[in-house]
């Protein structure tokens, strides 16, 4: 799950309740990365929200991703590949998609740097 799917859900949003089907559907395991839950901690707590809800939620409705070094080395080199043609692509996208690839898993995105790249991408 990216940071964006996660904010939609917290905001209540109509994504969030596209979001909200991923989460109830006991068939998807969903994961969320630490640098995801690292990034909606930050947006929650810069919006004057409180940080804790969404730390419940995302501890509450999906499980932490494993991850090691050779991850993020993955994703360093992804991420020095993927901004010779996508120069703004951040470098917690390619580590979205690093542990994406390793768990076998699609992204559940509103993040147009990530549509196409074996996601859901929410409209």
């Amino acid at each position: 799950m990216d940071s964006s799917a996660w904010i939609e859900y917290l905001d209540a949003s109509p994504l969030g309740a596209k979001v909200t089907k991923y989460l109830e559907n006991k068939k998807y395991t969903i994961i969320t990365p630490n640098i995801v839950t690292a990034e909606v901690i930050s947006k929650a707590a810069r919006k004057g929200k409180d940080a804790g809800i969404a730390i419940q939620a995302i501890k509450t409705l999906s499980r932490e991703s494993k991850e090691n070094v050779r991850d993020y080395i993955k994703a360093g080199l992804s991420h020095a590949e993927m901004r010779k043609s996508h120069s703004n692509i951040s470098l917690a996208d390619a580590i979205i998609l690093v542990l994406a690839e390793k768990n076998k898993a699609k992204i559940i995105t509103k993040d147009y740097h990530l549509k196409g790249k074996n996601t859901i991408f929410l409209e």
